[in-house]
Parts: structure tokens; C-alpha cells; sequence
């Protein structure tokens, strides 16, 4: 939670070095709220915060009767896929992300005994390739859906639908499955993981500034766009490793 917090002052102060506004963070909470969402430096941070809050509880609740929580998140993740709510998500950013995240968030929970429960099932060569053939499978119609010309959707419209949800299962999947006993890749997929957060917390207002700028054009340009964010917030990580004031928020 500290971490998140400190993100969301660390944008604040870039944001008034960049613009000279002064952000109004409970305006912003609450206008987030109660209109069309929080602006783009920092809505997503606020929005993790929130699940925080709602994180505790969640977990709670796992622990007391955990075949109810998998059962509940299941259905809430096939209702995102069926479109209940999407009036929702369009209406309102926050609502958006509040709607999704948190289904994603409490799915996330249950993937643990849900997976566990299904390898106990099935041999560990079967879940294998049953991951690989979700993530390979939904990564064709996914790649198809963002290139095909005739649909124009937003990148953040194909959050919740069901290919993009069993991506992420299969993908996930996959991540538990496979397991590396060379040192050196051990080592080096820790070293990755360690700058995660800050990847990720930090790819998209960066992104956002950037198109702003200069937007991309095609989709290998952004390919790349993300191969360089993702290399410079990685060495970003680092670097904020070694330094007091920013190591707690790495």
C-alpha cells in the first residue's frame, strides 16, 4: 500500500514539474468517482490503491470459505466475458478499471487452488499442454481481433472478453508450470521480476506522454515503443534500488 501511495506522489510532483499544475489528488479521487475518471497521470494508481482497501477483505473471505470465493470469482469473470456491465466500463474510466481489475484481482486469488485443484486431476505433461494450447489458441484470435481492420476498438475494450481472460489463464498457467532449475536463468528471471512493479506502474503515463507527442503510427512501432519503455523503466528500477529515498518504492 505504501508503494502505491508513493507512486501516486511521485507523478503528482512530475506532473507539476512538467506542467506547473498543482494536482488536487482528493478532487481527483472524487471527481474519478463520481464523472468520466481520474487523469491519465496517476487514475490507474488511485484505482490500485482502492483495490488495496478492497484486498484485505477479499482475502478474508478466501480464507473462511475458499470453494464459495472460486465458485463467485469464476462466475465473475465469465459474467465480464458475457459483457455484464461493459454499459459500465464505457460509462465511466474508473468504473472501468474498479469493474475489471477488481474481478481480476479476486480471480486471481482463487487461480491458485483452482490450479492446484486441476493438477491433482490431471498429470503435470497434460496441464502443460493444455496451457500452451489456451495461450496459443486465444493469442491467434486476440492477435486477429487487434489487427483485423474492421473492428476499431481501443486497446483497453478487449479487457474482460473471454479470449483476453483465458490468455491470461493460460499464460499464468504456463508461469506455474514451468519450472527452469538453470542458476542463471533462475537468477536472471528474479533479477526481471524484481523491477516489475516499476514497469508496469510506470509504462503508461510515460506511454501517454509520448504518443502525445508523437503518435505511433502502426503496430510494430508500438511493439518497439514497449520493447524500449520496458528496457529504460527496467534500468529505472534499478537505479531506484540503490537510491533511499526511492528503494521502498520498488
Amino acid at each position: 500500500m505504501k508503494k502505491l501511495f508513493g507512486w501516486v506522489i511521485f507523478w503528482s510532483v512530475l506532473h507539476f514539474l512538467r506542467t506547473g499544475e498543482i494536482y488536487d489528488l482528493w478532487g481527483q479521487l472524487t471527481a474519478g468517482i463520481a464523472s468520466s475518471g481520474i487523469l491519465p497521470v496517476s487514475w490507474f494508481l488511485f484505482t490500485y490503491c482502492l483495490l488495496m482497501f478492497f484486498g484485505y477483505p477479499l482475502w478474508h473471505l478466501k480464507n473462511r470459505y475458499p470453494k464459495f470465493f472460486s465458485i463467485a470469482t469464476v462466475i465473475w469473470i465469465v459474467m465480464l466475458a458475457g459483457d455484464v456491465g461493459r454499459e459500465l466500463i464505457y460509462a465511466k474510466t474508473q468504473s472501468m478499471w474498479l469493474h475489471l481489475y477488481l474481478g481480476y484481482f479476486a480471480f486471481g486469488m482463487a487461480l491458485n487452488d483452482i490450479f492446484a485443484w486441476i493438477q491433482k486431476k490431471l498429470t503435470k505433461q497434460t496441464c502443460l499442454i493444455s496451457a500452451l494450447g489456451i495461450f496459443i489458441f486465444t493469442a491467434i484470435i486476440y492477435t486477429y481481433e487487434f489487427s483485423n481492420p474492421h473492428f476499431s476498438m481501443a486497446p483497453h475494450e478487449y479487457y474482460g472478453r473471454w479470449f483476453y481472460s483465458l490468455w491470461l489463464i493460460g499464460m499464468f498457467w504456463l508461469c506455474v508450470l514451468v519450472d527452469f532449475k538453470n542458476v542463471i536463468i533462475q537468477k536472471t528471471l528474479h533479477q526481471l521480476a524484481g523491477g516489475t512493479m516499476v514497469v508496469y506502474l510506470g509504462h503508461l503515463p510515460i506511454l501517454l506522454y509520448i504518443t502525445g507527442l508523437h503518435p505511433l503510427q502502426s503496430t510494430g512501432e508500438a511493439i518497439g515503443c514497449i520493447c524500449l519503455l520496458f528496457a529504460l523503466l527496467f534500468v529505472c528500477a534499478e537505479c531506484m534500488k540503490r537510491l533511499p529515498l526511492l528503494r521502498k518504492m520498488v
